[in-house]
């Protein structure tokens, strides 16, 4: 079998190459060795605090930096085992479609389980997106939703999904919640909106189309505005000047976190400690390091008064 040269392979799949390209060339910008906190938010890094200021084009540059050599030596292995395949199968537009779009949704996912500080980097939002979108591929291809578990190629991503998962739980850095956005935001994709069958779209499907887009859009508005979160109102209590902004915030305080137990100097203590209480309501985190995430919250305040 005659193998293809690189230029051949670059002419097949230029989206996988292109954004291979970009990974390693971000990654030495922000220095591939001892990554800089302060050139990942330069260059793209995404937090919770930048998103709600605006930066909505930071869920999607965010998925182009890495967190060391380590971080972007495996996922450019996993770019390049998994973008050629599905690059030709799907085509350019589709591709790229399914790398930015996943991405988006990994980070919106991450964001409703990270207090704002977090910064977020890295391709394996996307990277599980495309797993996610062969997995769909894999499902679409039989007669029967389950036909597909009778193959032993499709078994195998199954069992690759679940192993990279796992070790995502016992790695504190990971966010496994990233992955999980990927993961469903390209098996969505691909499912519900780019792989229809022969007969088309049917009134069902459109519904199902547009309950998808509704909760996206849903995140993407909390993401910017995260009413639910008790640290996002607690900052914005302590900047109100208005009497009446004040109080609403106040009331906002007490139905998320109870009576106010903080006078107006303990919550700013509350803050600069990098401390969030826990109330169970989504977008507050899951876990908490603060020896990793509270230098974090520093660098991205000092570099918000920056700007």
């Amino acid at each position: 079998m005659h193998n293809k040269s690189f230029l051949d392979q670059v002419n097949e799949t230029p989206t996988t190459y292109a954004i291979l390209l970009v990974y390693v060339t971000m990654a030495f910008l922000t220095d591939p060795l001892d990554p800089n906190r302060e050139h990942w938010i330069t260059y793209g890094g995404c937090a919770g605090l930048l998103v709600q200021d605006g930066q909505a084009w930071r869920l999607l540059s965010c998925a182009f930096l890495h967190g060391g050599l380590l971080h972007l030596v495996l996922n450019s292995y996993g770019l390049m085992v998994l973008g050629p395949l599905l690059e030709r199968h799907m085509g350019i537009v589709r591709f790229l479609l399914l790398y930015a779009i996943t991405a988006i949704g990994g980070s919106l996912t991450a964001l409703l389980f990270n207090i704002e500080f977090v910064f977020l980097v890295g391709g394996s939002g996307a990277l599980f997106g495309m797993l996610g979108a062969a997995l769909a591929y894999n499902v679409r291809g039989g007669r029967t939703l389950l036909d597909f578990m009778e193959n032993h190629g499709a078994r195998q991503l199954i069992s690759l999904i679940v192993l990279n998962l796992l070790v995502g739980f016992f790695i504190p850095v990971v966010s496994n919640s990233a992955h999980i956005g990927g993961l469903i935001t390209g098996f969505v994709l691909v499912f519900c909106f780019l792989k229809v069958g022969p007969q088309g779209v049917d009134r069902t499907g459109r519904a199902i189309q547009a309950g998808w887009v509704l909760i996206f859009l849903g995140m993407m508005l909390y993401a910017f505005n995260p009413v639910m979160r008790f640290g996002y109102n607690l900052q914005a209590y302590l900047q109100a000047s208005d009497p009446a902004a004040k109080m609403r915030y106040e009331q906002l305080l007490r139905a998320l976190d109870g009576p106010i137990r903080f006078s107006p100097s303990e919550t700013r203590q509350l803050l600069q400690n990098e401390m969030e209480p826990k109330t169970g309501i989504v977008g507050v985190a899951l876990r908490e390091r603060t020896d990793i995430y509270g230098p974090m919250r520093k660098v991205v305040q000092r570099w918000k008064r920056g700007q």
